[in-house]
């Protein structure tokens, strides 16, 4: 056996940048636990998703391109075919994550129906959100008709 004395380590300069690769790769692509990267998920909703017990005017308003953008500081943005509806915070512990709109034309923002909390599941590619509770029918819908696609990045903050 060995005594602590007799080991000799070798260090190199390539050995150091090797190892410094491994950890800055590490340290940038690993997540924290239990929490959603930034960026923008998107997701379609088309008028085949549309239920009969949904209204024409109510059909209109849910059909089209959403983008779910999580920003810094617990913010995220709504915007329906690239325009601005709604925005809030939200916060994150395990798989849930609750949504409180705060502002915006399609704002749930009248009392009781502020926040909506939903179980989350992410693959590195799709979003999946399913309504825990949601007193926000609209959000609810449009959270849950579909997984929602990430994009790299977060995109700039729209109309604040």
């Amino acid at each position: 056996m060995l005594k602590p004395s007799q080991i000799k380590v070798l260090i190199t300069p390539g050995v150091v940048i090797a190892l410094s690769l491994v950890i800055t790769a590490c340290a940038t692509t690993s997540l924290p636990p239990h929490s959603l990267p930034l960026g923008t998920y998107s997701t379609t909703i088309t008028e085949a998703d549309i239920t009969p017990n949904i209204s024409p005017g109510s059909a209109s308003f849910l059909t089209g391109v959403w983008e779910l953008i999580l920003l810094e500081k617990d913010g995220y943005v709504v915007t329906k075919n690239g325009r601005y509806v709604a925005e809030g915070h939200c916060t994150m512990a395990e798989n849930l994550i609750v949504f409180t709109d705060e502002r915006g034309p399609m704002a749930c923002s009248w009392a009781g129906k502020m926040a909506g909390s939903y179980k989350w599941a992410f693959d590195g590619q799709t979003l999946n959100l399913t309504m825990v509770e949601d007193q926000c029918s609209s959000r609810n819908f449009i959270f849950t008709r579909h997984l929602w696609s990430n994009s790299v990045g977060p995109k700039q903050k729209v109309g604040l």
